[in-house]
Order: C-alpha cells, then sequence, then structure tokens
C-alpha cells in the first residue's frame, strides 16, 4: 500500500512538474475593462473578479480536487458550512 501511494505522488508530481516549476503571469486589463461596463446585477452573478477568491478556500477545494481526479483516490468529504464563496 504504501508503495502504491508513493507511486501516486511520484506520477502526480511529474504531471505538476511543469506547472509548478514555471512562473506565470496573466494580464487581465481586459477583464477590469468588462468590470466597469458591468451593471451590479451582472457583476453579482457573473462573478469572475479574481480579487474576491478566498485563496486559502480554494485551495482547500483545489487539493482535495487533486486527490481525486490526479492521484484517482476516493472523494474527500469536507465540511461545507464552513466553505466561503471562491
Amino acid at each position: 500500500e504504501e508503495a502504491r501511494t508513493m507511486k501516486k505522488i511520484k506520477d502526480a508530481l511529474v504531471v505538476l512538474k511543469y506547472f509548478t516549476m514555471n512562473e506565470w503571469f496573466f494580464e487581465s486589463e481586459n477583464m477590469y475593462r468588462i468590470l466597469q461596463k458591468m451593471s451590479w446585477e451582472d457583476v453579482y452573478f457573473f462573478d469572475f473578479d479574481v480579487r474576491n477568491i478566498v485563496w486559502d478556500v480554494y485551495f482547500t477545494i483545489w487539493s482535495h480536487g487533486m486527490k481525486v481526479f490526479l492521484l484517482k483516490e476516493g472523494p474527500v468529504y469536507y465540511d461545507t458550512s464552513r466553505r466561503s464563496r471562491l
């Protein structure tokens, strides 16, 4: 069982190496221009402003997704009552 887990971790690291070992920059000027033109109703229903992401919650959910989809482990359940808006 331990060898299987270590192989899963190694395989996951190989897949993620490219994304974790490079530096990424994304320009978002167009996003800010669109946000300025949106009505408050549109902003409420179609909120895509990354400044509103609660990053610790996001990465908690992300790590569970990595376990399920990358390491092929069963779903991990967490307390959704504490879940903030992403």
